[in-house]
Parts: structure tokens; sequence; C-alpha cells
């Protein structure tokens, strides 16, 4: 026991939660690394398995974190603690009813405690019930005022139920409790930028930031050209990829990106002389969206030309109808399984659209999807990478000439369409999603997605889409609506009623039919991008 006869485990927990405090991950192993050894004199200590199980909890093991919380729960079966965090466990893997039993235990153990209600009331978060949570995050608000996560929380419930000027108002709350990103921001002359206050400031630098993914940065983003009378200067700390797109939408902002992740000081900061209030581009709903009338449901973002009309010659290449598709959002933590259709079951719509080109927009590479549904169905989906997949930008890390060898091994295994070709390789922005969007939809291409950010890019653009939408969607799909509050009627929502697809596919395959019986005219945003300036050619065409 070497190493551990001057320890406590109220000396390791201590360690323990320093980690946790710090997001320090050596520290948190080595907390851990000291428990398992205590664990070994003591098998049956509860309180060390307790603390395992909390540590595997906050590391993302949760299978692990339920074996070790059942055990510390059968040798102790009254601590309110040991319930609350297999309830919460069971919750990360998506299991409602064990976890809902195991929080209600915990509710039962120790009355009316704000952490276990809010715990409870996260259950119904995005989960088709928000009246419910909004109960107990009241509850638990009742009982500690201040407990930023009940207040985060119940906004994500109130936004669902569109009870836009609460919500936004709790929403704001996830600074507080850390679920959402806070950044400092400090001038040449040493003054920190301070929170805005939602007054105008005419003679002041705003800095808006930034702090969720590409999908809420873009539906954020049509409340910035409302800030520019109020300000005598706007700086915008936007994400890497969404850059020039922003700097050529918002010419008046002046764009700053920089990763979402990055923390403290900015570098380019001291370029400013004063830097008055900054803001998270989120928190903006506070004062810009209090009510329905606020959403101007108008298209806002201005592709590039150039790459517009070098897309569109690259789709000539494809037999008409173009029918695009995308099928997998999200991740894990971001419920994947709820906005996720196996392609095998888009056959109505496939269907529906005999002859068509079918095209992937998918971000993800779904590679195995595809192969088995042209050996099975006879049905191709063309799928461009060097477009869509986000995985490929982020590591992007090849020279032009390795791109290009790439592309002609490409054509020699057979890929015979086109491909794209950049200048000095692909760039690290959104541009060419954006671009081959706008020519996609100007040729006549009909999209169909899942709920992902795609539907935020299109709706932004005033692209035509068929969106599917799960029966516990996202806060930012509302519950019951067929568009969205955020975009015009061009976006359009099948909503599931219950756990079934089948119907949302079928009924999305008869509109598809519809539309190419009848097609629809190009949105006049379109029109809008003749008077834009030209930008210099990134692209070349490739025939393979």
């Amino acid at each position: 026991m070497a190493g551990l006869i001057h320890l406590s485990l109220q000396d390791v927990h201590k360690i323990q939660m320093e980690a946790i405090q710090n997001h320090d991950l050596q520290k948190l192993n080595e907390a851990e690394e000291l428990y398992l050894r205590m664990l070994e004199q003591d098998p049956d200590n509860w309180t060390i398995l307790f603390f395992l199980g909390s540590i595997a909890l906050h590391k993302g093991v949760h299978a692990v974190a339920i074996a070790l919380l059942h055990r510390a729960r059968q040798l102790k079966p009254d601590v309110l603690e040991i319930a609350n965090n297999l309830g919460n466990a069971y919750h990360r893997l998506h299991l409602k009813g064990p976890a809902e039993q195991y929080l209600l235990e915990a509710l039962n153990l120790g009355g009316d405690d704000a952490d276990v209600l809010n715990n409870l009331g996260t259950l119904h978060i995005n989960n088709g019930t928000p009246a419910d949570g909004d109960q107990y995050f009241r509850r638990a608000l009742r009982a500690k005022p201040d407990h930023a996560q009940a207040h985060w929380n119940l906004g994500l419930c109130l936004l669902e139920q569109e009870q836009w000027a609460e919500g936004f108002k709790e929403y704001a709350w996830g600074i507080v409790s850390k679920d959402r990103l806070s950044k400092d921001y400090t001038g040449a002359d040493g003054y920190a930028a301070v929170w805005w206050d939602g007054k105008p400031h005419p003679e002041a630098t705003l800095v808006v930031y930034g702090e969720q993914g590409i999908g809420d940065e873009i539906m954020f983003s049509s409340m910035l050209p409302e800030l520019v009378p109020q300000f005598k200067k706007i700086v915008f700390d936007c994400h890497p990829r969404l850059d020039k797109l922003f700097q050529r939408s918002f010419p008046t902002l002046d764009c700053r990106p920089t990763r979402k992740e990055i923390t403290g000081i900015m570098p380019w900061c001291t370029e400013y002389e004063r830097l008055d209030y900054k803001i998270a581009i989120g928190n903006l709903g506070k004062f810009l969206r209090k009510r329905e009338s606020d959403f101007p449901k108008r298209p806002y973002l201005k592709p590039d030309p150039v790459r517009v009309a070098e897309y569109r010659e690259w789709l000539s290449h494809l037999p008409r109808p173009l029918i695009g598709l995308s099928w997998v959002g999200g991740h894990k933590k971001t419920r994947k399984d709820l906005r996720a259709i196996l392609l095998e079951n888009w056959l109505p719509i496939f269907r529906a659209a005999p002859g068509a080109s079918f095209v992937s927009l998918q971000y993800t590479d779904q590679s195995w999807e595809l192969k088995p549904l042209k050996e099975k169905h006879g049905i191709t989906v063309h799928h461009f990478a060097e477009v869509f997949d986000a995985a490929y930008w982020e590591s992007w890390t090849l020279g032009e000439q390795v791109w290009h060898n790439k592309l002609e091994a490409k054509a020699a295994a057979g890929d015979r369409w086109p491909q794209v070709v950049h200048a000095t390789g692909p760039a690290y922005d959104y541009d060419d999603t954006i671009a081959f969007l706008q020519a996609f939809h100007e040729v006549g291409g009909i999209i169909v997605t899942v709920n992902t950010s795609l539907v935020h890019a299109c709706g932004a653009l005033g692209i035509p889409a068929l969106v599917m939408t799960p029966s516990r969607p996202a806060w930012r799909y509302s519950l019951f609506r067929s568009d969205m509050a955020w975009y015009g009627p061009w976006i359009r929502q099948f909503r599931q009623t219950g756990d079934d697809w089948q119907p949302v596919i079928e009924a999305v395959a008869e509109e598809v039919a519809r539309r190419l019986s009848n097609p629809q005219p190009v949105h006049p945003c379109t029109a809008a991008l003749a008077s834009l300036p030209s930008a210099k050619p990134m692209l070349k065409v490739v025939n393979g």
C-alpha cells in the first residue's frame, strides 16, 4: 500500500473534485488509480465504489459507471447520491425508464433536492415533453434560486415550447452553468470587454462570438444585421470554416475567426484600441427574439457566385432530375439515434424519382451504406467528400500535388464523375458546401434531409428543403409546426408521430413525386447573386 499511507478517502476525493473542476484528466486518472488501490484492500467499501462510479460517469464510460454504482447501492441502498448518479448514467445511455426510476428514488431519499429535480427535468428535454421538464426545473429553482443548470435547462424547455422571451432569458444561464463557452476580450488599452446590456452604444465596439456548432452559428447569425445600427464597430469571432461566408454575407462586420474551443484572451484583440462589450451569439435572442414577429424569415447568406457557377457546370454531368439526401445527423450526445434513418429505409423516396441522380449531402462518411444499396437495389448515391465531409476538412494536411494524385487514383479506380480541384488544395471553410447547395437548387435539385446543419444552411439561403423531424426533436424545430420559426416556408418539416419513420418517408416520397411533376421556381434570392462582387476563382472542373 505504498503511497497510500498518508492519504485518506477524503484526500483522494479532494483530488477528484479539483480535477473535475479544472478539467484535468491526468489528475482524475490519478484519483481513479488511488481509489482502485484502496479498493484492493477493501473491495466492499461502498464509498470507494461510489467514487469510482462517479469518475466513470464523468469520463463517459457509462456502462462501467452503472455496474460500480449498482454494487455501491447493494451495499448502501439509502444514499441519495448513488441513486442520483445511477439515474444520470442511464440517462446518458438514453434509457429513460431506469433513469427516471433511480432519480425518483433519489428524490424520495432527499426531498426537493435541487440537483435531483434538475436531473429529472433533463429527461424531458428534447423528449417531446418539455412542459413536464418545465415543472421540475421550476421546483429546483424554488429550492435553490441560483441553480445555474436548472435555469439553463428551463430555457431549453421553454424554447422548445416557443416561449421566446422567458426562454432566451433562461438560456443565457448556459454561460454561468458552463454548458456554453465563455470568452475574454481585452483591447490594446487593457480594458476587458463586459457583457452587453442589450442597449444601443453607437460609439462602442461589440464582440459577438460563436460558441456552438456550425448549424447553430448559421441560425443565430440571422440576428447579426440588427446589431449594426447599434454600435460603431462589431467584431464577429466566428468558426473558421464560416469566415469567408460571413464576411461576404455581413460586409459591415469585422470577422475574426478562432476555433470555438479556444478560451482565454484572443491574440488578435490588441489590434483594437478598445473592446467595450461582448456577447455569445446565442444570447442575442434575449434581446432580439422575444416574440414570433421578431423572426424576419428571409434569406441572409450569400454564396460565392463564382463557385456557384462552377458547381452548376459540375452538376451538368449528372442526369436530371437531381435528389440530394442527408440521412444522419449529430452524434451520440446530440441524439444521433433519433435523427438518423438507415438509407435502406429510403426506398420509397428512391422509387418516387425513377431515373434520378441521387447525391449524398452527408458530412459524415456513410460509404458502408452506399455499396450494399447499389449491390442489392441497383441504386447509386454519389458522394463528393471534397465538398461535404466535415472530417475531411478538419483533418486536411495534404499538399496540392498529393491532392491531384488522389483524384487521379479515384479516376483510375473507375470513378468517372467530375471532381473539384482547388488551386492550392481545399480551403478550410464552408463556402464549397454553401455554393454546392445553391447550385443544386438552381438546377432544380430537390433536397431531403434529417435534422442536421444542412437544414440551417438551406434555411439561411432560402433553398427549399424537405425535413424529416423526429417526434422528440431539438428545441430549434419546436414541437408541432411544419415550418421553422427561424426561416421562411421554404423549410418544410415532416414530423414523426411515434417511433416509426415509415409514414414520414412515404409522405416525403409523395412530395418528391409531386415536385418533380410540378417544378418549383428558383427562390428570388438567387437573382441577388448577380449583384455580388466576383470572387477569385478557386476551382476548376476535371472530368474523370
